[in-house]
Parts: C-alpha cells; structure tokens; sequence
C-alpha cells in the first residue's frame, strides 16, 4: 500500500515540477529579450510645415499639394495650420502649391537635404479668388532672390518680400500679390507666375524699400531673377505695420 501511495504521488507531482520549471525558463528567455522599438522608414523623408497669413495668423483647412516629377501628393492643414507630407528619398526635387479659396495661390520650391524638412508658407488675402487653385505650370515659374540687409551691410532677418503685380494697363493688381519672409542670413525666394512685379522689402515697425519693376517674364534663358542686396533704412523713416506695408498706396511704379 505504502508503495502504491508513493506512486501516485510522483505521479501527481512530477508534472507539476516540469510545468514549473518551462514556465522558469521562459521567464529566463523573456527577461533577457530588449525590445527594439519603432521601426524607421529610411526610404522616406518628411516636409512640414505651417500656412500662415500675412499677419502670422495659421490658417487651417488650407489645400496643398507637392509635385516630384511623376508624384503628386495633397494634404491639408489642420486647425493650427500644420501640414506634413511624406516622400519617397528618390524624389529630391520639387514644389509644394498651397491655396485657399479668397486667397493667392503660393508656391514653394523643395529639395531634398535632410529626413526633416521644414517649409513655412504664407498666403495672401484675395477676394477675388472664389476657389482653390493647385495647379502647377513648371514651364511659365520664375523663381526670385534677393538678400536684405541694414545700412552697414549686414543681413537683417526677420524682413518680409511682398510682390505687388500690375495688370496690362499698369495698374496694381493685388488679388496677385505674393509674400515671404527673410531667414537669419537675409534671403528670401519667392516662386511667381510670369507677369510684371513690384517688390518691396520691409521689416515690422520699420519703414520699407521698393524695388525697381521688372519684368518676370518665363524665358528658358532667364528662369531666375536675383535682385541682389536690397538696403532697409533701419534707423530712419514712419515705422510700418505688415496690414499697410502689403498695400498698394505706398509704392510708386518707375
């Protein structure tokens, strides 16, 4: 009988002492796994960025879309006038349009020089426009350049390009309009469709320069127009708000 018991008890316990010691041991296996984390896409690269009107305000619900050759990608901003796209890193060049309706379509030009990049686009107010515009003509873009600096000649960052367009009888017409700023080196580009431009070159709470008209027609020759250094008068002058430097009244065409 004695025999018979200890029988039944191995066999009552040894499964339990083999259940015990694979769940040991797996405990060991996962103890020692690290877990490697998010994966990242190295085939892509990110453009971001905000729209924003010519007061700094973001706009949401704005419209974009980038071209990259044979890519074309939309997207739209949210409330705080974010955007993102995602591209593939064999598209290295490119443009991004944005619009809205009773605002100026804008255009941006791309390159692919780092996994993050960040565009900040603004529009313009234009009641004239009743719809949104994403269309891209590449062979009718002019791309404009300019530098501004202070009156020692050093770059002043922060100033803001608006494009004053005239229409055939010589008159300002506003609804074309464009604007960007300057980065801290003074640069600033703005891509145009072709037609006849003011530029005028300002900084907040400071007076503002016009620029000599030019004629931006698209030509294969002459796709780019740099303007060169353009002086601001820092230090003299009826200081500026952004709302009355966008205007027309303040300019004269030469």
């Amino acid at each position: 009988m004695k025999n018979i018991s200890f029988y039944k008890i191995a066999f009552v316990i040894a499964p339990l002492f083999f259940i015990f010691s694979c769940a040991k041991e797996k405990d060991i296996t996962t103890t020692t796994t690290t877990d490697p984390g998010p994966i990242e896409n190295t085939d892509t690269y990110v453009i971001q960025g905000i729209v924003k009107d010519t007061l700094g305000q973001a706009i949401g619900g704005a419209s974009l879309k980038a071209y990259f050759d044979d890519l074309e990608i939309e997207a739209m901003t949210d409330m705080t006038g974010n955007y993102e796209f995602i591209i593939p890193k064999s598209k290295t060049d490119g443009y991004i349009v944005a619009s809205k309706e009773r605002y100026s379509q804008a255009i941006k030009s791309v390159e692919q020089t780092s996994t993050n990049i960040t565009k900040s686009i603004y529009l313009v107010e234009n009641e004239k426009v009743e719809t949104e515009n994403l269309k891209l003509v590449v062979d009718s873009l002019l791309t404009i350049r300019g530098r501004a600096i202070d009156e020692i000649g050093q770059p002043v960052e922060r100033a803001f390009a608006s494009f004053l367009a005239f229409n055939d009888a010589g008159v300002f017409e506003i609804g074309a309009m464009g604007f960007t700023d300057t980065d801290a080196m003074g640069n600033f580009e703005i891509i145009v469709n072709q037609g006849d431009y003011w530029v005028r070159i300002f900084r907040i709470n400071f007076p503002s320069v016009c620029g000599t008209q030019f004629n931006t027609s698209w030509s294969d020759e002459d796709p780019l127009k740099d303007l060169g250094d353009i002086t601001l008068q820092l230090g003299n002058g009826t200081p500026l708000s952004v709302s009355s430097s966008i205007g027309q009244s303040d300019c004269e065409r030469r």
